[in-house]
């Protein structure tokens, strides 16, 4: 049996049968600390309408053509960098384009929360097929037993690669990203400046490994590496940072510097200088 997992809030979810054509079929309601909640069968997610954003408007072809887009950056309140958005939505019958989004930080608070992984797919409530005929507004109250699942309507979740890393880095990169949730990773252009930084662009994303997980889910947006790595700046969203014990891990190595007061708040690393004596 394929199930669904539908999260409507930290405390609460749903249970689902998938049926082949992706009819949903509600099975019983469960919490975090169930017992009987086998997180390993579970094959999709669908966070509730009261958990995320959606927007639809009149068919126009322009807003088709690359359905892999976000055409709301006015509605959100979050900079698109801080959240996931599904690929475009078109519904010949009702000449309506849709399209959902959430936060980040949210999203993987659930999943910490729910014991699960960002591999399975994701999907926002509102733009699952409504064939039970139930207002959307009004189904984070109800069960949405007889909506149906439609394909290519996940949330869009970003994977780091550069097709120039050696396989070695490239696993190492892959590892540290998903622990730290970073979409967006600077790299020098040029290929033979980068061949030369491999060793220590190593370095650095082992030094970083021992604190990511002072960082709290989704919320570092960037790192930037600059003088080779000598330098290393952390943009982030985490306003109860632990900068204490970041500087306890690695203040031997590294000058680091926390800017706080700002949002997003930034993380410096300056490598320090050692003598050879």
């Amino acid at each position: 049996m394929r199930v669904a997992l539908r999260i409507c809030s930290e405390k609460k979810s749903e249970l689902y049968n998938i049926k082949t054509d992706g009819t949903l079929s509600f099975i019983k309601e469960v919490n975090p600390d169930s017992s009987d909640l086998q997180v390993s069968s579970v094959k999709a997610i669908i966070f509730s309408t009261n958990l995320h954003f959606w927007k639809s408007v009149d068919y126009e072809k322009k807003l088709i053509q690359d359905r892999n887009q976000f055409i709301f950056p006015e509605d959100a309140i979050s900079e698109i960098e801080q959240i996931y958005f599904s690929s475009v939505s078109y519904s010949g019958e009702k000449n309506l384009v849709s399209q959902a989004w959430i936060r980040k930080d949210k999203l993987y608070e659930l999943l910490r929360i729910w014991n699960l992984k960002d591999n399975i797919p994701l999907y926002p409530e509102s733009l699952l097929e409504n064939e039970a005929n139930k207002g959307v507004d009004d189904t984070s109250k109800l069960d949405i037993s007889g909506f149906k699942i439609i394909t290519k309507s996940e949330f869009l979740i970003s994977k780091v690669q550069d097709k120039r890393f050696t396989v070695s880095l490239l696993i190492l990169i892959g590892f540290l990203l998903l622990g730290f949730n970073v979409y967006t990773y600077n790299f020098v252009d040029k290929k033979d400046e980068y061949l030369g930084l491999n060793s220590r662009i190593m370095n650095v994303l082992n030094d970083l490994s021992k604190v990511y997980s002072n960082f709290a889910p989704g919320s570092v947006q960037e790192i930037s590496m600059l003088d080779g790595g000598k330098n290393i700046r952390v943009t982030l969203l985490d306003a109860k940072l632990d900068i204490l014990k970041i500087k306890e891990e690695l203040s031997e190595k590294y000058s680091i510097d926390f800017k706080g007061n700002i949002e997003p708040q930034i993380l410096i690393f300056k490598e320090k200088v050692l003598d050879n004596d």
